[in-house]
Formats: structure tokens, sequence, C-alpha cells
């Protein structure tokens, strides 16, 4: 009697069977990193983590440039900004990648027209405008293809 009992847990789900013969379905596996949802790809990442950088390196130049405190509180305030949303997706979130590319683009379409005044009077910021805006144009290209 005792062997009918080891026959019959032994047919059921989990009971003394190996995990492959279960009977439950093995949870998916993850091969490829952009199988994720909202995952990136490495060059994204890298392409967002040097906007950020650049951004970083503005600080003192746009420091400078501001009038107060107020100002410099909007600065840090928007830098910060900058870097959760870099940080949101490096994690995989989509809508740190929305708010990136939205923001990307609104930056570039409002840097691009005042570069020509900006090289006739600050050549320093001018260059880190250009650089800027050529960053940012990368890394959109790059979130956008998904590479």
């Amino acid at each position: 009697m005792n062997s009918d009992v080891t026959a019959t847990s032994s047919t059921l789900p989990g009971v003394g069977s190996t995990r492959e013969d279960d009977g439950f379905p093995d949870q998916p596996q993850q091969t490829d990193a952009k199988s994720k949802k909202g995952a990136m790809g490495p060059a994204s990442l890298v392409a967002a983590s040097l906007v950020l950088f650049v951004n970083l390196i503005e600080i003192p130049f746009e420091q400078t440039a501001t009038g107060g405190p107020v100002e410099l509180g909007a600065l840090l305030t928007s830098e910060a900004i900058s870097v959760a949303i870099v940080v949101g997706m490096a994690r995989g979130s989509r809508v740190a990648r929305i708010a990136f590319t939205l923001l990307c683009s609104a930056s570039v379409l409002a840097i691009l027209p005042g570069l020509p005044a900006e090289f006739a009077t600050f050549r320093i910021g001018f260059h880190l405008s250009l650089l800027e805006c050529f960053v940012k144009l990368a890394a959109l290209i790059l979130i956008c293809i998904d590479v």
C-alpha cells in the first residue's frame, strides 16, 4: 500500500520529480538584454551617459551666466532631473526613455537657432553648445534605432 502512495505522489506535479518534469511551465529565459521590457542597447546607454556627462561639464559655464540664487536653483534642479532620467533609462524604464527623447529633442531645437549669436559673443559657449547638440542628436539616433 505504501508503494501505491509513492507511485501516485511521483506523478503529481512538483512532487518527486525534477524541475523539467514538474508539469509547470518554465520561466521564460531572457537570453538577450533587449528582450526585457524597456531595456536599451549598450550603445544607447553609453550615448545617454555621454549626454549627461556633457550636461554636467556645462554647469560652471551656465552658472556664470545665471543672475542669482533662483536661477542657480533651477539649473541644479534641471541637472538632478537629467541624472534621474538617465538612471531610470539604465534601469530599463520606458517612461525615462520617452522623457529623455522628448527633452533631448526640445533641447536641440532650442539650442540650434541661438548658435550664430553665441558664436559672435561667447566662443567657448558656442563650442560647448555645438558639442551638446551633436551628442544629443547622436543619442537620439541611437535610442530611436534601439542599438
